[in-house]
């Protein structure tokens, strides 16, 4: 999350950005299917600055995934404008608070 929003990357002719381009009311699932629903109002962000911030977030929380393959396949994406973020902000304020990790 940055800023109480909700951010990914994603390929710029994804569905996800063609139903958002729809219709930008959405509904993020958390880590997963199963995980807790967000709905939000989502927005496509295509300035380069800010898709090499996203970028740089997925570095600091998946270095290891980032490093083997995924890293360098979004870089290029992103340069060569094949890649957007989604920013979703939450209809509520803080909608995860209070949820723990699932017991391993």
């Amino acid at each position: 999350m940055y800023q109480g929003q909700i951010e990914f990357l994603t390929s710029g002719d994804s569905y996800k950005v063609k139903r958002v381009r729809r219709n930008p009311h959405v509904i993020c699932y958390v880590g997963g299917k199963n995980g807790p629903a967000i709905p939000g109002t989502a927005q496509i962000i295509t300035a380069r600055d800010e898709l090499m911030r996203v970028y740089r977030s997925y570095w600091k929380v998946h270095p290891i995934a980032m490093a083997l393959m995924i890293g360098l396949r979004v870089w290029i994406g992103i340069l060569l404008n094949q890649r957007v973020a989604v920013r979703v902000q939450p209809d509520e304020p803080n909608p995860i608070a209070g949820l723990n990790d699932p017991a391993p």
